[in-house]
């Protein structure tokens, strides 16, 4: 029969529509159903948190932290110690993604550069089950930084933190030979910088930032783009995130000076050389964390040797090659265009070079050192063959307190700067040798290359 008899089968009308919106991918009913909700809040409740638990237990977890302080810090004096271990104990990680981001990056440098203290603290504490070798604890770290950031962390507006963990996993693909992954970060690191303006006399936490920003928003109240209760809070200054912009500034030229002499194109990857509208920053402050607040620094203790007296040490030897990056973009890195002038700048780079030794605190010079106490001095190396899980029993490095905290980082910074001037020396004897060998055999094959 064509008419319908008795009531509608809602049932099969039911059916009916659910089996149209399968066809059609749609799923209105369901999506708008109480169950389908609450499935949803219940998957939801059910996937772990992300907190700092994912990169290793918290008693391992602190010995890495003090571990990075004492042996990273001096030669990447970033983040704030004091500030950085307040956000720790608060577990900032669990409501900051970027702190943890951090924190997992920082983790992973330490084991990537510094791989045999981290075996030793889990012989310690009997966690070679969990981790077997460095790899594996490096790419948790690296894991955890990733899931933390995100895959929209780009669209959020970028903080020194950012470029902070653009940093450390740079470092960590380089420690892990993975260079493409070096390049990459290394490269990010730079362009963050490059946004946040921190080469500016108006960078980031200074009074003219401050501003420059309540002047931009009294034009937009004005002008009736912004209500007033809707705009956000204003920056402050602060001298603590003016330090570490300064020590950002500083890593990102010496890393990328330090790139360089080890072959890339300073076409590549490179640090604007400076100019009279737009010099370099200043050298961050020879004061150390402990001294430095965001309201000002406060006076060290008379006779105190700060920790960034040898970071600006170091930052004075990379300083001195600034022409010379500038001279290979201009010239080319093997071009000698001008070669007098090229010849110049050279000899004058490897003056500046050598006339460091002359302005740093004598106890960053390892030359300086009284042969009398040289072995009391020198720290407690764990031996080479020493130091893989089942090979023995690594021998203490006595870094408790901040005496021999102190005296670790001098240590550390006293070989680094010792190495800088050896490489930076070499590699602008090395440039100077090519050059002038390129230049005689276009000019005048006979003359000798200190003729030229």
């Amino acid at each position: 029969p064509s008419k319908r008899r008795g009531p509608r089968n809602r049932a099969a009308d039911a059916i009916r529509e659910q089996m149209m919106n399968s066809a059609n991918g749609n799923h209105p009913s369901q999506s708008n159903s109480p169950t389908y909700a609450a499935r949803t809040l219940a998957s939801l409740a059910q996937q772990p948190v992300l907190s700092a638990d994912n990169i290793c237990p918290p008693s391992l977890l602190n010995r890495f932290v003090d571990d990075y302080f004492s042996f990273i810090h001096p030669l990447l004096p970033i983040p704030h110690e004091p500030s950085f271990r307040a956000a720790l104990a608060a577990r900032e990680d669990l409501n900051s993604p970027t702190f943890l981001a951090l924190l997992a990056s920082m983790i992973g440098c330490l084991v990537a550069s510094v791989p045999r203290r981290p075996r030793q603290h889990i012989l310690d504490l009997q966690m070679e089950a969990a981790f077997p070798n460095s790899g594996i604890l490096i790419e948790r770290c690296r894991r955890t930084a990733l899931e933390a950031r995100g895959s929209a962390y780009l669209d959020r507006p970028q903080t020194i933190e950012d470029a902070m963990i653009s940093l450390f996993q740079a470092f960590i693909g380089a420690y892990s030979w993975h260079w493409d992954i070096c390049r990459l970060y290394m490269g990010q690191c730079v362009t963050i910088c490059r946004v946040l303006e921190i080469h500016r006399p108006d960078g980031p936490g200074t009074e003219a930032a401050v501003q420059a920003a309540k002047a931009a928003a009294t034009h937009a109240i004005a002008t009736g783009n912004v209500r007033e209760d809707m705009m956000p809070p204003l920056p402050k200054a602060d001298v603590v995130l003016q330090e570490l912009c300064k020590r950002m500034f500083w890593i990102v030229f010496s890393t990328v000076a330090s790139f360089q002499q080890l072959g890339v194109s300073a076409r590549e990857l490179n640090v604007p050389p400076p100019t009279a509208s737009e010099p370099y920053p200043d050298l961050p402050l020879d004061i150390d964390d402990a001294y430095i607040t965001p309201q000002g620094p406060r006076p060290m203790p008379e006779g105190e040797i700060s920790k960034l007296a040898g970071f600006n040490a170091i930052m004075q030897v990379y300083k001195a090659c600034a022409d010379v990056s500038a001279m290979d973009v201009v010239y080319g890195s093997s071009q000698p265009s001008d070669w007098p002038h090229q010849k110049m700048i050279l000899l004058r780079s490897l003056e500046s070079v050598e006339g460091v030794s002359g302005i740093v605190p004598s106890i960053f010079l390892s030359r300086n050192q009284a042969s009398s106490n040289e072995a009391a001095r020198q720290p407690n190396y764990p031996l080479p063959t020493q130091g893989y899980l089942g090979h023995g029993v690594l021998v203490p490095f006595q870094t408790d307190g901040p005496n021999e905290q102190k005296k670790t980082a001098i240590e550390i910074q006293k070989a680094n700067l010792y190495s800088a001037q050896l490489a930076t020396r070499s590699y602008l004897l090395q440039k100077y040798l090519i050059l002038s060998d390129e230049f005689r055999a276009n000019n005048n094959p006979t003359a000798s290359p200190m003729e030229s």
